[in-house]
């Protein structure tokens, strides 16, 4: 069977985005979050939110995607549940809409210096295309304790530090201008995300920090120990209201509270890392 790339990116893209949807629904707090509004994908997005509603699991789905066509799908989610076959037909019942549709049967009538143009175009029109977008992350401490803080953020393109007063909160910027391909159908465009690396706050009142350095872009990691868990339930995230495919702007924002400072571990080498504040 021939590939088209189109239901590929289609069935990938919608699984993605409705996998992300899921996520910040469930377990991020954000109960009318979109994964994505793109009038392609969104179908995408809503027939596997249905597959998952009549009983077709993660694990299931995700083995069924292994294939070049929606119509290879269907018949694997069928293999797998026979006794679906009814609804799972009637959710999947096409064969996908692609957003460029060759001109077969005009080609074929057109004259011969024609044809070179009109075959030419839908092909050029599927090509990989570039544009320019900045991707945006502020990272927010919000200091609900009566310590002072020194917040160290290390992401892949940068390292930022800032000091924080006790009950009080500040954010980093992160901003990283760049070129973006879009995909071979030209339906979606996929930013280079900024990933956050490391971050460690150090309790200046305390002498003592917490390092988290279970790297991740924008849903945290929820580590193993118990340290990790409760560091990565403090996090949260949105995106900014004027947030774009093309320009996101995601907020990162630490919820300091006590729960963090039972946590924190030692260190008296902060008082030489940091004398300005201790000699004041």
């Amino acid at each position: 069977m021939k590939t088209k790339y189109w239901e590929i990116i289609a069935l990938s893209e919608g699984w993605a985005n409705y996998r992300e949807e899921y996520l910040a629904r469930m377990y991020l707090g954000v109960p009318n979050y979109v994964g994505t509004t793109n009038l392609f994908l969104r179908p995408y997005v809503e027939m596997f939110k249905k597959l998952r509603a009549i009983g077709c699991s993660f694990t299931n789905i995700e083995k069924s995607l292994c294939v070049n066509t929606i119509v290879e799908f269907r018949n694997n989610l069928i293999v797998k549940y026979p006794n679906l076959t009814t609804q799972i037909t009637n959710l999947i019942p096409f064969t996908g809409r692609q957003p460029v549709e060759p001109a077969h049967t005009t080609v074929m009538i057109m004259i011969k210096n024609g044809l070179i143009i009109i075959v030419a175009l839908p092909l050029f029109s599927c090509a990989p295309s570039q544009e320019s977008g900045v991707y945006t992350l502020h990272k927010i401490l919000i200091n609900r304790t009566d310590k002072d803080l020194h917040y160290e953020v290390e992401t892949d393109i940068d390292k930022k530090i800032v000091f924080v007063n006790a009950l009080d909160s500040t954010s980093i910027i992160f901003s990283y201008a760049t070129t973006l391909d879009k995909d071979i159908a030209g339906l979606s465009v996929r930013l280079k995300k900024i990933q956050t690396l490391k971050e460690t706050v150090f309790n200046l009142t305390d002498t003592t920090k917490y390092i988290y350095d279970l790297p991740y872009e924008i849903i945290p990691q929820e580590g193993i120990n118990e340290k990790d868990i409760t560091y990565g339930q403090s996090l949260s995230w949105s995106l900014g209201e004027n947030s774009t495919d093309e320009n996101p702007v995601v907020y990162s924002k630490l919820n300091f509270t006590d729960d963090i400072v039972q946590i924190m571990q030692k260190d008296y080498n902060m008082l030489e890392t940091f004398s300005a504040y201790y000699n004041k």
